[in-house]
């Protein structure tokens, strides 16, 4: 029987503000312990203060979007490579979706999870 613990991911979508960001990742921490890992994925805007709000906790964390180009004039979108700039980088829900590939060589050179 395989005992993995299950993953529940949760994101934004076009939602948040920081004082609402503040207050959702407060309660999330505070109902602490899950039955299972959890995880937020939440817009490019809010990577750093999220990041610094579950810095030290067992949440995890990630961008909730990311662009299915390597880079180019692609106005508003987001880069796997952009995104790997966060030393704790955690891969983008859109990535888990759509099977982009989030190899260092998709971004790179860089590890992208």
């Amino acid at each position: 029987m395989n005992s993995r613990r299950k993953l529940v991911v949760g994101n934004w979508k076009m939602n948040g503000s920081h004082p609402a960001n503040a207050e959702l990742l407060a309660g999330i921490l505070a109902a602490r312990p899950f039955m299972a890992d959890v995880a937020v994925c939440v817009p490019y805007p809010y990577l750093s203060e999220t990041a610094v709000s579950l810095a030290g906790s067992d949440i995890r964390w990630g961008a909730q979007d990311c662009s299915a180009h390597k880079q180019g004039a692609y106005t508003g979108e987001v880069s796997v490579a952009i995104e790997a700039c966060w030393p704790t980088f955690r891969p983008s829900s859109s990535a888990v979706f759509f099977r982009m590939d989030t190899s260092p060589e998709a971004s790179g050179g860089r590890p992208s999870v």
